[in-house]
């Protein structure tokens, strides 16, 4: 087949641009530490990387809900155990009046005076607040739970939740109804107001009936505390988990888009000096005449 200078021009160029190309696209990975832009650059990986940033983008919102539910269920978990050890010691206070009903009013009094102090270390911890956020109103977080001399509930009763495993919420909080007692018939504070005064009035039978109601709001408070703080434990496993996972996520998506950067220089130098030796060349050839190919 006969070589024109035409086809010799043509196939001189189609090397430059080759080679061009090539040099444009090193310098670009340099630049930008980048080896995959452009989908066309690999569609599979271009797809896998898409993949990873979605699922990147859910389990880094999973694990920023689980980082600020953390510190209010460690809270209330630490508030529950406050409010049991509060009723604990009312309890103790019952029964020394429940045996000693028969003791001066003085004593009465000061028996009831504990229980009075820790009905309100139970109130205190009952309208605590966490980064401004009640820990008991239910999603009205922003209302203080309990108010007023008879106590009244002004929260609701939906615990707060988060979604931290794909479309199976949590709850991270306990409702004030919870503690008090009200869905299961019953009323904490009520009880021991009642307890204070059975206490003062030495009514031994009256004690005894407050002392069984007060057992059962704090084993329910226990129960709340227990269940807590196995929720507590669940997040953090939760997020031992998500952090490794995004880890490994990050890592396949380093692999798939970014570049190693002194590879990509030395590719970058092979391809400059391929470029000029192609100049070069076909600068050469280019000024060669008819009489160049008959010497």
């Amino acid at each position: 087949m006969r070589i024109t200078t035409w086809m010799t021009h043509q196939q001189r160029l189609a090397n430059l641009q080759s080679t061009e190309a090539r040099l444009n696209k090193a310098q670009n990975q340099v630049s930008s530490g980048r080896k995959l832009e452009r989908t066309s650059d690999n569609p599979t990986g271009a797809v896998e990387l898409l993949t990873i940033q979605t699922r990147l983008t859910e389990r880094e919102q999973q694990g920023a809900s689980i980082k600020g539910a953390l510190p209010l269920m460690k809270a209330t978990e630490s508030s529950l155990g406050d409010i049991s050890n509060a009723l604990l010691s009312a309890r103790n206070a019952a029964l020394r009046a429940a045996n000693t009903a028969t003791g001066s009013d003085a004593d009465r009094a000061a028996l009831a005076a504990q229980i009075q102090a820790a009905k309100r270390t139970v109130l205190q911890q009952a309208n605590l607040k966490v980064d401004q956020r009640y820990l008991y109103s239910g999603t009205k977080s922003d209302v203080q739970p309990f108010t007023g001399d008879s106590v009244t509930y002004a929260g609701n009763t939906r615990a707060l939740k988060i979604d931290v495993t794909d479309g199976n919420p949590i709850e991270i909080s306990v409702t004030g109804e919870q503690i008090r007692g009200g869905q299961a018939g019953s009323d904490l504070f009520a009880n021991l107001t009642a307890l204070e005064q059975a206490v003062r009035a030495g009514d031994s039978a009256a004690i005894r009936v407050g002392i069984d109601k007060l057992d059962g709001d704090r084993d329910r408070v226990i129960n709340l505390r227990g269940d807590m703080g196995s929720r507590l434990n669940y997040l953090e496993m939760a997020q031992d988990g998500i952090d490794k996972e995004v880890i490994l996520l990050q890592t396949r998506q380093s692999d798939l888009r970014d570049v190693d950067l002194a590879e990509a220089i030395v590719t970058a130098k092979l391809a400059e000096n391929g470029q000029q030796a192609a100049l070069a060349m076909a600068s050469k050839i280019g000024g060669m005449s008819l009489l160049d190919y008959l010497r």
